[in-house]
């Protein structure tokens, strides 16, 4: 039996259809190409950090303590003598990876409370709510703040109180969405043929949430990045000498008027990662805009 020839344009129109769409809407938004480039950099640098760093960002070295930023030292050093430069890209990785973990425990637990809450409805979706409304309640720092000290100061608390705080977000949006489509035609017609709900839930309402929260994720990684420098700068994260943007600020902090480049170089790094992602976040939302009105 001859098999029957695959026309591949065809095939591979989709594809370069939503690549040239993606092609004309990074031309047509330099902010969406900024931020597409810091994020790719950031990330590039994460993964990097541990081979390009000139310097061991931990080990001080006291004779060049607080030296200007120079060809040696391009950010220069800190109160210990450790390079600057060195630590900001070693952090790169901490405050990264920092973010995503944060993000998909959020992501795995509001996921889930708003599937249970969106699917089922009646009491059982009024409790979750009503739970969910009670963390809404307290700003996160706040209450990230309170868990943390709770928890004790430490790197990896930070990272559980800033996850428990942050879920509520998740379990809202992916509520809303199960909502709207619950009740459509696929839905009901794989309950009709016997769909059991893990199923309907998992394979018919599940794909629909991920546009949406994808987007949110995106826009959430430059906000936790912020909230865990936060918790750091307090005293209450990352513990010295771990190379963490914000730890880094709390300490520099003491020799802002007489040697700026301390604090300042880690801010700046913490503004720009979180302006990166800020754009690319609000790109994407608004990329799905754009093709939901093409279509």
């Amino acid at each position: 039996m001859t098999a029957m020839p695959v026309d591949l344009t065809l095939t591979l129109a989709p594809r370069r259809t939503y690549i040239s769409t993606l092609a004309r809407f990074l031309k047509r938004s330099p902010l969406a190409t900024a931020g597409l480039v810091i994020v790719i950099v950031t990330v590039l640098i994460a993964l990097t950090s541990r081979w390009i760093v000139p310097y061991n960002p931990i080990t001080p070295n006291l004779d060049v303590k607080l030296a200007a930023p120079s060809l040696q030292h391009l950010l220069g050093t800190d109160d210990m003598g450790r390079d600057i430069l060195s630590r900001i890209l070693a952090g790169t990785s901490v405050s990264l990876s920092s973010a995503l973990i944060i993000i998909a425990i959020s992501m795995a637990f509001g996921m889930t409370v708003g599937l249970i809450a969106g699917y089922s409805g009646g009491w059982l979706d009024d409790v979750l709510m009503r739970m969910t409304d009670i963390f809404l309640a307290f700003p996160a720092l706040i209450l990230a703040m309170a868990i943390s000290a709770t928890l004790g100061p430490s790197l990896q608390n930070a990272l559980i109180a800033v996850a428990v705080v942050w879920w509520p977000w998740y379990a809202r949006l992916v509520r809303g969405q199960v909502l709207s489509v619950r009740n459509m035609e696929y839905v009901e017609a794989a309950r009709a043929v016997g769909a059991r709900p893990i199923r309907v839930v998992l394979r018919h309402i599940l794909p629909n949430t991920l546009g949406p929260l994808l987007v949110q994720a995106t826009l959430d990684v430059g906000n936790t990045i912020l909230l865990t420098a936060s918790l750091s700068f307090i005293g209450l994260g990352a513990q010295p000498p771990t190379p963490e943007w914000g730890s880094m600020v709390s300490v520099g902090r003491l020799y802002l008027l007489s040697y700026w480049w301390v604090p300042t170089m880690p801010g700046f790094a913490i503004l720009f990662t979180v302006l990166g992602f800020n754009l690319l976040g609000d790109a994407l939302r608004d990329f799905a805009d754009v093709r939901e009105r093409a279509l």
